[in-house]
């Protein structure tokens, strides 16, 4: 399929100069021209995909508690950057934040 639309697919990791080049040849192609070759990237894992999004989403919650191995916050900035935080559990998580806040908040209202 990358074939008959000149795009070369599969090059050796250290070549950089393949993928821009490839990447703008299938921006060329039209909705209709594209949509097969992206339909062939995802059908290998495309029910494997389906299932892990339809497990997550049907997520006891009562049970999401005892699941949780660790949590990570994400936080952006106003210049843009991102600062990426992992904590063991939810305690500490919340404390993380806690100490990112400028004053202290009372924040005994956000269980209700």
């Amino acid at each position: 399929m990358f074939d008959q639309a000149s795009i070369q697919f599969d090059w050796h990791e250290s070549d950089r100069s393949v993928a821009p080049v490839s990447l703008e040849r299938f921006r060329m192609l039209t909705e209709d021209e594209q949509s097969p070759i992206a339909d062939s990237l995802i059908a290998p894992v495309s029910q494997q995909l389906t299932d892990s999004v339809d497990q997550v989403l049907k997520l006891d919650l009562s049970a999401a508690p005892h699941l949780i191995s660790g949590v990570e916050i994400l936080i952006k900035t106003e210049l843009n950057e991102m600062l990426l935080f992992q904590e063991p559990n939810i305690q500490s998580a919340v404390a993380k934040m806690m100490e990112l806040m400028p004053e202290r908040v009372d924040v005994s209202d956000l269980t209700s």
